[in-house]
């Protein structure tokens, strides 16, 4: 029993040590390069249109057709890890920089069911992905993501 739970701990502690790795990572490529992204692609009907062509092959079958997500996206599977959030606007995709969802896109997530995408996409194709779920945002949310990621000394 005591191996059992040494083992589990252990396991967590990796977990967590992994996904505080791919967080820090994420934060210092956003603070590095704030505007190295566009921010405003939900607008590009030929981005959205190829995102969701994208995202229909690699995510919708975890993430939703229209990107709801899973209902109880907050709540702990057994295994420890999450399900997957809604990218519709219902969920916290809206609070990460561009930067940190196209890294968390190419990474996974030990914490989740996110597996690593960077052999799979090109961060062009991540960004279409994205460019799509953003699309899907309701105006005010995407009004607030787009205020909280423009950096003001570019205006």
């Amino acid at each position: 029993m005591n191996k059992i739970r040494i083992k589990f701990v252990k396991s967590s502690q990796v977990k967590l040590v992994t996904f505080s790795c791919i967080l820090i990572s994420g934060l210092l490529l956003s603070a590095c390069s704030s505007s190295s992204l566009p921010l405003d692609m939900r607008n590009d009907k030929t981005r959205v249109l190829a995102g969701g062509k994208l995202y229909a092959k690699n995510c919708a079958s975890c993430h939703g057709t229209q990107g709801q997500g899973n209902a109880q996206w907050r709540v702990k599977l057994a295994s420890g890890n999450f399900p997957p959030p809604p990218l519709n606007g219902t969920g916290h995709t809206w609070h990460h920089t561009q930067q940190w969802l196209v890294a968390f896109v190419q990474n996974g997530s030990p914490l989740g069911t996110m597996p690593a995408w960077k052999n799979k996409l090109t961060s062009e194709q991540i960004q279409s992905i994205l460019a799509w779920a953003q699309a899907k945002w309701p105006e005010q949310v995407y009004k607030r993501w787009i205020e909280a990621n423009t950096d003001p000394q570019e205006d």
